[in-house]
């Protein structure tokens, strides 16, 4: 205000946003000051990644109603939200669960809504995936390989759509102002293809059942976190020292310049470095190693 600095002149540096990132939103807030605060979001609960937990448990558990309610939810299925409530409907007024999803007798509504089709739709997909996972069974006899089932479940998300319908939530947050949930958006499933391939480098060739490829790919997907960009330009940036790259400033702010936490002590009786460990969690070795391990006890 004094020297006329626009919100993007000006940083604010800490060790750990676990103390200051509520305080610093909520007062921020009130005073009107854009931020950006600049560190990796969890996402694990965006809709993609629980489409793609959903669509394994359909498989695992033989089309248990639970289970493909949770898929619908995602809003990334081959209905409408109308259809959606239509299906349930159903669901609930005929007790429909398991097989009674693949059975080759149609079902039978009173309204001409078409709910036969729209049961097809939703569950052709997934089921020509487990079809091919019991082809591969029946005529191999053995279990798919991770690659196998991984290019299948890409496959299924190339059938769905799901690259076009992300691409329409993006321009929806953007049409809405929210540029956050637009870069999540965006980026989400670059990230989901991209952790696709570690997978298929890691364990490729590997044949596994489907209940340890949904724990390893799960585990995966609970760890995935995506590095956001500002999302607009005059905004006062909040990051961390370690990971914050800042433009030129001309006011820095630092809090937390406490004994033993900024400058951080770092103790000498460590196995692995701190930069070995971000590698090891970002690459999600340290995942399938410890599923790996659980294998070998418990074959």
């Amino acid at each position: 205000r004094d020297h006329g600095y626009r919100f993007k002149d000006i940083a604010i540096i800490l060790r750990d946003f676990g103390d200051y990132q509520s305080v610093i939103e909520s007062t921020f807030c009130d005073y009107g000051i854009a931020c950006f605060i600049d560190q990796r979001r969890p996402v694990r609960h965006h809709p993609l990644i629980e489409l793609i937990r959903s669509v394994l448990q359909i498989v695992g558990s033989n089309y248990k109603t639970e289970f493909i309610l949770n898929y619908l939810k995602t809003g990334l299925s081959a209905i409408g939200q109308a259809e959606v409530d239509l299906l349930e409907n159903y669901i609930i007024a005929n007790g429909v669960d398991f097989s009674k999803w693949i059975d080759a007798k149609p079902w039978i509504d009173q309204d001409g809504i078409g709910i036969d089709d729209i049961r097809k739709r939703v569950i052709g997909p997934i089921a020509k995936m487990a079809g091919l996972f019991l082809h591969i069974k029946q005529e191999k006899d053995r279990f798919p390989t991770v690659r196998e089932m991984t290019i299948a479940l890409f496959n299924l998300l190339i059938s769905m759509d799901v690259p076009e319908t992300l691409h329409l939530w993006v321009a929806d947050a953007k049409g809405d102002g929210d540029l956050g949930k637009a870069i999540i958006h965006e980026q989400i499933y670059g990230e989901i293809v991209g952790l696709f391939e570690e997978i298929v480098d890691t364990l490729g060739g590997e044949s596994i059942s489907l209940d340890a490829y949904g724990e390893i790919l799960n585990h995966a997907l609970s760890t995935l976190s995506l590095g956001m960009i500002p999302p607009a330009l005059d905004q006062v940036i909040v990051g961390s020292i370690e990971r914050s790259r800042q433009p030129v400033l001309k006011a820095v702010f630092v809090l937390g310049v406490n004994e033993g936490k900024f400058p951080k002590v770092t103790s000498n009786d460590s196995f692995l470095t701190d930069s070995q460990r971000q590698y090891l969690l970002k690459n999600h070795i340290i995942e399938v190693v410890l599923c790996l391990l659980v294998r070998s006890i418990n074959p």
